[in-house]
């Protein structure tokens, strides 16, 4: 019995050494190594550059620092009852995970934050702006242009709304693709 033990591991010992002189065992090691990073950059993005407020008062201390206030940022009120609103925030959710550029979104209750919905004029729900080096830029005001199906708030297409970012900041896609 042990002799037949041992011509198994002799038969398990010579198959793997076969793998490893083919580079078998290195392609799926490196190939799930891969699938890890890209799982814990997502997880990153998700953690640093997708960040949501229940009302306003954080987010003006956040961005009352020169430095954020200057950074590129996409700021989205929404209010989380709203269908529309959780479709949206639901793929800005993707969107952030899979994209490499270092803009930040900021979703903030629109209820809860009288004093930016005023400043910025904001009477329809989602509303997206985008700050470029501190400048804002054109608000997207509902979900025109990002529903698959006009009539089915559900459509919100993630390409679609990729398409937006990459407007908003071009510079930082541009340079993903490179």
């Amino acid at each position: 019995m042990s002799n037949h033990s041992d011509d198994d591991d002799a038969l398990f010992e010579q198959l793997e050494a076969e793998l490893e002189q083919d580079g078998t065992f290195d392609y799926y090691r490196n190939e799930k190594i891969r699938a890890h990073k890209a799982t814990l950059k997502r997880k990153s993005n998700l953690a640093t550059r997708f960040q949501c407020y229940p009302n306003e008062k954080p987010l003006l201390e956040i961005l009352s620092d020169r430095t954020a206030r200057d950074s590129d940022y996409l700021l989205v009120f929404a209010n989380e009852t709203f269908t529309a609103c959780q479709h949206l925030m639901h793929i800005l959710r993707s969107v952030v995970q899979e994209s490499s550029g270092t803009y930040k979104i900021y979703i903030v209750d629109a209820v809860n934050a009288p004093f930016l919905t005023q400043k910025l004029n904001v009477k329809t729900l989602p509303t997206m702006v985008p700050f470029k080096n501190g400048q804002s830029g054109p608000a997207r005001v509902g979900l025109h242009g990002l529903l698959e199906d006009p009539v089915n708030v559900a459509s919100v297409c993630e390409e679609y709304v990729q398409q937006y970012i990459e407007s908003c900041f071009p510079d930082e896609e541009e340079s993903e693709s490179e």
